[in-house]
């Protein structure tokens, strides 16, 4: 019967060490844009001619991909909870980077035409057939140094 216990026991200690793993695995605080590597990088007008040339193509290249994105500012819109949108617009194309926290405040003052290294997830690419505008998001994005 003691064998069965130290058993019983040590199998009930081994449960409490996977789960609080688990626990801790599900939980841990997310790399942010800036902490990953890049996959990609592209300056604004690259990632326009390639969206422009096949959307499909290049929607399926960056989907889930970390791009590290050169710029001049076209605008920056200040949202809600203390994020910052940076908007890089060419013709009918619009590429729109979401910051928050202290990404957010590095950009909310940039001007039109102020150059910007950023790094971004990449989310979706949109059209609006009707208007003919195109547009590209990233989120969440960093300030590269």
């Amino acid at each position: 019967m003691n064998k069965w216990l130290k058993i019983l026991l040590s199998l009930f200690a081994l449960g409490i060490l996977v789960a609080a793993f688990g626990w801790w695995y599900v939980h841990r605080p997310a790399k942010g844009a800036g902490e990953r590597d890049a996959d990609f990088t592209l300056s604004t007008g690259q990632i326009i001619k390639e969206f422009k040339d096949s959307s499909t193509t290049a929607d399926k290249k960056y989907q889930g991909k970390n791009i590290q994105l050169s710029g001049k500012v076209s605008s920056v819109e200040k949202g809600q909870q203390n994020s910052v949108s940076v908007f890089f617009k060419d013709g009918d194309f619009l590429i729109t980077c979401s910051f928050s926290g202290d990404d957010a405040k590095a950009v909310q003052d940039l001007k039109e035409g102020s150059p910007l290294t950023l790094k971004g997830l990449y989310k979706n690419f949109s059209k609006d057939d009707l208007m003919g505008e195109m547009q590209v998001a990233f989120n969440p994005c960093s300030v590269v140094k």
